[in-house]
């Protein structure tokens, strides 16, 4: 047993209220520094708190972004493979003045030549 907890001879009560003082100034001492302990921790907590509210935020706004240049990406990838169908379409499904010489020169040597042929049959 500790030596405070043991059984005493009878003391004067002045000298047992000032052991008693002693004992309750310790206390209000040990009180005290954790009252000064938890206000610190108390603001710390309030820090982190703060903290993690600001990162989730920003994890937030993050993925907003990360979406809103996902969703640009894809249309500009739409409207490019449109262009390139458009440009294909344009290409294939136009005739240019150059085709259409040629188309028309082709016509007229296959006449000629179909012409040529009969005209050597039938001699």
């Amino acid at each position: 047993m500790s030596p405070s907890i043991e059984p005493r001879e009878a003391e004067p009560l002045a000298v047992m209220l000032t052991r008693m003082e002693g004992k309750l100034d310790q206390v209000r001492d040990w009180v005290s520094d954790l009252r000064t302990e938890v206000t610190q921790h108390r603001g710390e907590i309030r820090d982190l708190q703060s903290t993690t509210q600001q990162l989730q935020s920003d994890m937030k706004g993050a993925e907003e972004a990360r979406a809103l240049a996902a969703t640009a990406v894809k249309d500009a990838d739409a409207v490019r493979v449109a262009q390139a169908k458009a440009l294909v379409d344009n290409s294939t499904n136009q005739w240019t003045p150059m085709t259409r010489l040629f188309a028309i020169l082709a016509a007229l040597a296959a006449i000629a030549t179909v012409a040529f042929y009969l005209w050597n049959v039938s001699q």
